[in-house]
């Protein structure tokens, strides 16, 4: 009797840990993708820095990524733009405006 209880205590021990630690690692930044001049850019691409995880702006220029935890900052990228860094810190919304792309031929 007294091992069933001992094994029904550890098993309930056991869940709580890995629904605790489940929840602490990873959670979810939204944010907005513009240019210089305001304007929206649906299809930006969002990463997190250093991994494959990533998201796609919509056509409001709004984005949702889950982060895992320790990442340190996203990389935002769009056609004609230049690659910007944001370092996420424990911010949960992000307004990234990225700056046009200059090249010469």
């Amino acid at each position: 009797m007294r091992k069933k209880v001992f094994c029904r205590v550890l098993a309930m021990f056991w869940a709580c840990l890995l629904t605790l630690t489940t929840f602490a690692q990873s959670r979810v930044i939204t944010g907005t993708v513009s240019d210089e001049k305001g304007s929206i850019l649906p299809g930006a691409l969002v990463t997190v820095k250093d991994t494959k995880v990533f998201a796609v702006a919509d056509m409001n220029g709004k984005f949702s990524i889950t982060v895992p935890d320790g990442s340190k900052s996203l990389v935002v990228t769009f056609i004609g733009m230049q690659a910007f860094e944001v370092v996420i810190d424990k911010k949960t919304t992000l307004a990234i405006s990225l700056k046009s792309g200059t090249s010469s031929l």
